[in-house]
């Protein structure tokens, strides 16, 4: 049994999964996982729709879970399988919060669907009657027809900076490929792990 070589640039490498994964799937679907001042953990999959150079871009409401994990303890890791690549790539790493013009950029991607339940929501906060955040959610509506949603206040953007990044394939066996790519000094270094 032998493995392909390394590869030799992490980023490049992530982009062509992506793009081979999304043939199948919805590759921007991730789990998050992130943890609170005590280092109780809390995880949810959301969808990753910005990667760049620099990170994992997501938008979120800084009222929700996350959003005040994050306040408290700006790291988070990012997992995402793909059954049909039989591959798994986690990601860890720091998290920034991003600049407003950010944050209206990927919030004019959304549907109009999500801008209005974002506005009736208090994302993570109790449920008194669905029955009010229905009628939230119409008198929103009634509110914007016709015009533009702007973002709530309470609406950011997130950069995930990722300092280790490993990528899990199916191996023969069960003798699983797992390759270990971490940052150093600002420059990527690659190992690989036993499975």
């Amino acid at each position: 049994m032998t493995y392909a070589p390394l590869p030799s640039d992490v980023l490049d490498e992530i982009r062509n999964r992506f793009r081979e994964a999304d043939k199948h799937l919805d590759a921007g679907a991730m789990t998050l996982a992130t943890a609170d001042s005590d280092g109780r953990p809390s995880v949810r999959t959301m969808t990753i729709r910005v990667f760049d150079e620099q990170g994992f871009v997501f938008l979120s409401s800084n009222i929700s879970r996350k959003g005040l994990d994050l306040a408290v303890n700006p790291a988070a890791a990012l997992c995402a399988y793909w059954p049909p690549l039989k591959l798994q790539i986690t990601i860890n790493g720091s998290v920034v919060q991003l600049d407003q013009a950010h944050a209206d950029r990927l919030w004019s991607n959304r549907s109009r669907e999500n801008h209005l339940a974002a506005w009736a929501s208090q994302q993570s906060q109790e449920l008194v009657s669905s029955e009010l955040l229905v009628e939230r959610l119409e008198a929103l509506k009634h509110q914007y027809r016709g015009t533009h949603i702007p973002r709530p206040d309470t609406w950011q953007a997130y950069r995930l900076v990722p300092d280790r990044i490993e990528f899990w394939s199916v191996g023969w066996q069960r003798l699983h490929e797992r390759i270990c790519h971490f940052r150093e000094n600002d420059v990527w270094q690659s190992v690989r792990l036993q499975p």
